[in-house]
């Protein structure tokens, strides 16, 4: 639903007099969408972007080394580089991604309240995104809690999986030293399942498109492992390897990105899709896949929505980490081929003309 460029401001300056908002238009430091404001009256969609610049001279913290690939009223989506934590507890002094946009945010929206929805491992690199109000943080958590959020990622593995795509499932528990392995106990752990395919691959080592069903801590990491295939560059989760075999190939950082991000923005409804390209030293292994085009938002068509529900209580949901039982057991993987169909029997043929509500659109 658009609102006036002046209701957008009175929120994000709470207390600012209407002829001081007025003033900061005329001076051009009011942009809707990238462009400069033309008066208070002025509509801005349910997804528009409305951003004040600073006044002349006076600096704004950056956000490097995170790279802005969206940003609203309602929300952020951030490309963070391998190296940087997502977001951890208020004690840690190592720069987040949180507290770098909690600092930029601080001079561009002071009505903003940044929340983080989900976490990137530290090593990956990737699509992120951070809710700027309350009623966009429940309505994405809710989205990443009923798994309906589209997440694609890429990784450069070791060995070339036989089946060229296929799904895994199985059930992983975080163990005391934060690490993460798969039990073979029912009611243990945290039901995790992804789908893959094999895009390229040379003599030692392939890229799969991965697609998350759930997201769990360290989960592509680990089920690509246990199925054999773990991701180069992983010093957590290596292959067991016997006395005298190949030495794993070498990176220079943990070959994983998450490359696709696709949700339903909180406000206005529609489909949001996020792609990006792969790290440069990913293509290195894999050059051709590689040309997927440069950072870029590109929203799918707009798709109705019901108004977001009210976060579920996930003190049902949690289950108490069990302790791990025996050895870990593999994780299953199950070929995606298409079923045969050859002995299907032919359908009947109608003996009227079909009626125009049965027509394909």
């Amino acid at each position: 639903m658009a609102q006036s460029l002046y209701e957008i401001l009175a929120a994000m300056m709470p207390g600012a007099k209407r002829r001081t908002l007025k003033r900061m238009v005329e001076t051009g430091r009011v942009l809707v969408n990238g462009s400069p404001a033309r008066n208070l009256k002025q509509e801005v969609s349910g997804a528009g972007e409305v951003r004040i610049e600073p006044r002349p001279g006076r600096a704004v913290e950056g956000v490097a080394p995170l790279d802005i690939v969206h940003e609203d009223r309602d929300l952020i989506v951030v490309h963070k580089p391998a190296g940087l934590l997502a977001s951890t507890t208020p004690e840690e002094r190592r720069p987040t991604a949180f507290a770098i946009l909690k600092r930029y945010l601080r001079h561009s929206d002071r009505a903003a309240r940044l929340g983080i929805i989900h976490r990137l491992d530290l090593d990956a690199s990737g699509l992120l995104v951070f809710s700027k109000n309350s009623a966009a943080y429940h309505s994405l958590k809710q989205q990443f809690f009923d798994h309906t959020v589209d997440r694609v990622y890429h990784a450069c593995v070791e060995g070339v999986p036989g089946e060229r795509a296929g799904r895994i499932s199985s059930r992983l528990v975080e163990l005391p030293d934060g690490s993460v392995r798969s039990t073979r106990t029912r009611d243990g752990g945290k039901r995790a399942e992804l789908e893959y395919e094999t895009i390229a691959s040379d003599a030692d080592s392939a890229l799969l498109r991965v697609k998350l069903s759930t997201g769990r801590k360290h989960q592509i990491r680990v089920q690509l492992a246990e199925l054999g295939h773990a991701v180069i560059g992983d010093a957590l989760y290596p292959l067991d390897r016997k006395a005298g075999g190949e030495e794993p190939r070498r990176a220079p950082r943990l070959l994983l990105a998450a490359t696709a991000l696709g949700f339903t923005h909180p406000r206005s409804g529609e489909r949001m899709a996020f792609e990006a390209e792969l790290p440069p030293e990913m293509r290195a292994l894999f050059p051709r896949p590689a040309e997927r085009g440069a950072i870029a938002a590109t929203p799918a068509s707009p798709r109705a929505a019901p108004p977001p529900r009210p976060p579920r209580d996930r003190s049902r949901a949690r289950s108490a980490q069990a302790k791990p039982s025996r050895a870990a057991a593999p994780p299953r993987a199950t070929s995606s081929r298409p079923a045969d169909r050859s002995r299907e029997k032919p359908a009947r043929r109608a003996r009227s003309r079909p009626r125009k509500s049965d027509a394909a659109p």
